[in-house]
């Protein structure tokens, strides 16, 4: 991996342009900035794995393995569906986040017109919820 870093780092020495990126903080060391990637995503419309709370709350895991990052990454999420997920809470409230995964939890009144419940499993599968993200992280 030292090889690939230092190669990296040599080419933006090289072609200033082509790196032109300029990390302020992160969640864990910052690395070169060819090292640095922004990696994106869903759970999808039909296959998040929701797990509910009875009525109270839904939660879902989500795998950001895939992206390859060294440490945490900063990650920003929202919720995406056909109906009632706007007026949930915690879509952008990022749980128990490593370099691999994180989960997103989201409880209010959902049906709040029809009925004083809170989102179950079963409503979020029907209205299609699912979390999009993206996450900015070091690979090397």
């Amino acid at each position: 991996m030292n090889i690939v870093r230092y190669f990296l780092i040599a080419a933006c020495t090289a072609v200033p342009l082509l790196c032109d990126l300029v990390v302020i903080s992160s969640n864990g060391e910052i690395g070169p900035s060819p090292c640095a990637r922004t990696c994106a995503g869903t759970t999808g419309r039909t296959n998040t794995a929701w797990i509910g709370s009875d009525g109270i709350y839904v939660y879902t895991p989500v795998d950001i393995s895939g992206c390859g990052f060294m440490d945490t990454p900063i990650i920003t999420t929202s919720v995406e569906g056909t109906d009632w997920h706007m007026i949930t809470s915690g879509a952008s409230s990022v749980v128990s986040a490593t370099k691999d995964s994180f989960q997103i939890y989201l409880w209010g009144w959902v049906a709040y017109f029809r009925t004083s419940g809170g989102p179950t499993v079963e409503s979020a599968k029907t209205q299609k919820w699912n979390i999009n993200w993206s996450a900015f992280g070091f690979t090397c």
